[in-house]
């Protein structure tokens, strides 16, 4: 697996939707391509501190692309273990979590 530059602190403009920065990334580097969660913090004034997640997946130059995402089973266990590292991820993620047990 080829390690990525990360996206965290990177800025996002949602084009009249909002805007911010990235305040925490879980990624699994592939060698073509990486799965990835962010966490979107907003600091527009319409939306100010409104936290969001992206899921999505960069290309093998870190590269967000706007296309679904697909994971099989062992893929989103590979996630999922690069989010448990965090906690604010995981704390955001838990709520969704204890609704499909």
């Amino acid at each position: 697996m080829a390690s990525r530059n990360s996206n965290v602190g990177k800025l996002f403009d949602f084009s009249g939707n909002g805007y911010g920065v990235v305040t925490h990334e879980a990624r699994v580097d592939y060698s073509t391509w990486s799965p990835v969660i962010h966490v979107l913090k907003f600091t527009d004034d319409k939306h100010k501190d409104l936290i969001k997640l992206r899921f999505g997946y960069c290309d093998n130059t870190g590269r967000l692309i706007a296309r679904p995402l697909f994971l099989s089973e062992s893929e989103l266990t590979e996630l999922g273990k690069e989010v448990a590292k965090d906690p604010e991820m995981k704390k955001l993620l838990k709520g969704f979590c204890d609704q499909i047990r």
